[in-house]
């Protein structure tokens, strides 16, 4: 057999080259979409964290409000009771 004469391959040896390449396609479709789903994860994390902070913003606005009316104590938020510290 001759160094530059041109070789043929089998057809199980296509077939497996053929699926190799198959199998990769699909693996790299597979990491395309998992880092698309890694995106959008971190955007509705960095959502949430947005609501966080405004929540946090919201609830010492409420407690100040409050210590201004009533001063500094405790609440039982089940009765309503307040109880003023001395």
């Amino acid at each position: 057999m001759a160094i530059n004469s041109t070789q043929k391959f089998t057809k199980e040896e296509l077939d497996e080259l053929s699926n190799l390449q198959t199998e990769v396609n699909k693996l790299t479709a597979q990491f395309g979409s998992l880092h698309i789903a890694k995106i959008k994860l971190e955007k509705e994390e960095s959502l949430l964290e947005n609501q966080l902070v405004i929540l946090e913003k919201k609830e010492k606005e409420i407690a100040k409000t409050l210590t201004e009316k009533y001063g500094k104590g405790s609440l039982n938020t089940e009765t309503g009771e307040f109880t003023p510290v001395k």
